[in-house]
């Protein structure tokens, strides 16, 4: 009796094909989850990161970094400008794509992927009448008159963490949106202190606040990375893989510190590292 069945190579050769149009549609679908050219990132204003120069143009090493990314890569970032407190909580909500110059955090590790391009640490911004015994991480913490300003969702490193969390039980940190305000405080002698990166530090070249201030190194052995950041929820491994290798490349060969030598003076340049 002849069956009606096909012959059993046949089912086998049949299921072996539609395993492989599964597997490349599963291939296709992970490809096209997140579409390169459509991406978010956004910046904030701070120093030399990213700045409006007097003719209104946007301008720093954060915005050079991206424009090289993009260039490299093939990815196209749809970018835009927020402040650093609103940052963190678009990543989180995976309302945001991308930032730049971010510190991780075992919090934000949970929500972002961080690649590190370069490390740093702050310094202590200071008026310059407070006396030599204020002028001193311990010295500043024991003159209970003294205030300090910080932009509200920075890090600061460890050492100077710290210490703002022993100046916040006694009520003398002031935080603040940008570091814009920070600065009007200062001037008007609101605050006694603020921190700066040696990124940060093109603002404080103005001579009304220069001619005002001491810069001391509190935290010279620290150095703490800034990472571009990626929303773990909203971009695949493979983009991600992909960033990740453009920007150590880019510290490999040296762009990075082409960029970072382009914004900052020889000065502050020595504080801040460019490769591993």
């Amino acid at each position: 009796m002849r069956s009606d069945q096909p012959p059993t190579f046949v089912v086998r050769f049949g299921r072996l094909i539609l395993l492989i149009f599964f597997h490349l549609s599963q291939q296709c679908h992970a490809t096209d989850l997140i579409p390169c050219e459509q991406l978010t990132l956004a910046f904030y204003e701070d120093g030399a990161l990213y700045y409006r120069n007097t003719q209104g143009n946007y301008l720093g090493i954060d915005k050079d970094v991206v424009e090289e990314i993009q260039r490299r890569s093939g990815c196209h970032f749809k970018t835009s400008i927020d402040s650093r407190v609103r940052i963190w909580s678009r990543l989180q909500q995976h309302s945001l794509d991308f930032s730049v110059s971010g510190i991780a955090t075992p919090e934000r590790n949970k929500f972002a992927r961080f690649i590190p391009y370069f490390s740093t640490h702050n310094f202590a911004i200071l008026r310059n009448t407070l006396p030599l015994e204020s002028q001193t991480l311990e010295g500043f913490y024991a003159d209970t008159s003294l205030r300090v300003a910080v932009v509200r969702g920075f890090q600061h490193g460890a050492t100077f963490d710290a210490w703002l969390t022993r100046l916040r039980r006694q009520g003398r940190v002031q935080e603040v949106g940008d570091f814009e305000t920070v600065i009007r405080l200062f001037l008007a002698h609101r605050i006694d202190a603020m921190l700066a990166l040696p990124t940060g530090m093109l603002p404080l070249n103005t001579k009304e606040l220069s001619r005002q201030i001491v810069i001391k190194d509190w935290a010279p052995d620290e150095s703490v990375n800034f990472s571009f950041i990626m929303s773990k929820a909203n971009v695949s491994a493979d983009i991600g893989d992909l960033i990740e290798k453009t920007i150590n490349d880019m510290r490999k060969d040296g762009t990075v510190d082409k960029i970072f030598r382009e914004h900052l003076g020889p000065d502050l340049l020595g504080y801040v590292r460019t490769k591993d």
